[in-house]
């Protein structure tokens, strides 16, 4: 399968779609055209970003295949089901992991550990 044009997304998908490559990528692409990413998860940072991506990839014909969870998804029941499923699941998974981070951050505080944050990570 030829590969028409490559990105690499380093911004955090928390930020606008409008700010990012992907968006741009968006824009331009066709009906007939084919995404792939590596999961669903990196469309966005919640299920409503990623069902708002999903579905404007639906209204314009554009498949989208993900290379982790081998799915092809396109504008049919099937596909709106699989991708609600593994936006939500991604979405879950996202806000476990911050509390359990946020739970970590807080045991150490009680523990009297002075953490200093900066813009790359934490230490202490």
């Amino acid at each position: 399968m030829p590969i028409d044009e490559w990105i690499e997304e380093t911004i955090s998908a928390t930020k606008k779609l409008s700010e990012r490559k992907f968006g741009f990528l968006l824009e331009k692409m066709q009906k007939g055209d084919i995404l792939i990413v590596t999961e669903l998860s990196r469309l966005g940072r919640n299920l409503m970003q990623i069902m708002s991506i999903l579905h404007t990839c639906m209204e314009k014909d554009i498949m989208v295949f993900t290379i982790k969870e081998h799915y092809e998804l396109g504008n049919n029941i099937n596909s709106k089901v699989l991708a609600f499923a593994f936006g939500l699941s991604a979405e879950i998974e996202r806000n476990l992991i911050s509390q359990r981070t946020k739970e970590a951050l807080a045991r150490k505080k009680a523990e009297g550990v002075i953490l200093y944050f900066t813009r790359q990570a934490f230490v202490h």
